[in-house]
């Protein structure tokens, strides 16, 4: 399989890793380019007693947007992609 990079702007709210960018990057090459977010934006909610505290949006070609919380920064990339692939999976 080959991976491409997209050209995903990529927002980082306080405290998120900038390595996350680039991890990104190389997790939405997976996605086929037509179907590969535009913009994905990474925030936390620092509150101590959510378990899934880091919020996650990415914005889809027509203006559509798909939004997730999870543990990590990492994991809410990989939940993103992982919903990328089962909806190009199932089309």
């Amino acid at each position: 399989m080959t991976t491409t990079l997209h050209p995903v702007a990529v927002q980082l709210g306080e405290g998120i890793d900038p390595a996350l960018v680039h991890y990104a990057q190389v997790a939405f090459g997976r996605v086929p380019e037509a179907q590969a977010p535009t913009h994905l934006r990474v925030i936390t909610d620092h509150d101590p007693t959510n378990p899934r505290p880091i919020r996650a949006r990415m914005m889809l070609p027509g203006d559509r947007s798909v939004s997730i919380s999870a543990a990590t920064p990492r994991e809410a990339v990989d939940e993103l992609v992982e919903q990328l692939l089962a909806t190009t999976s199932a089309a």
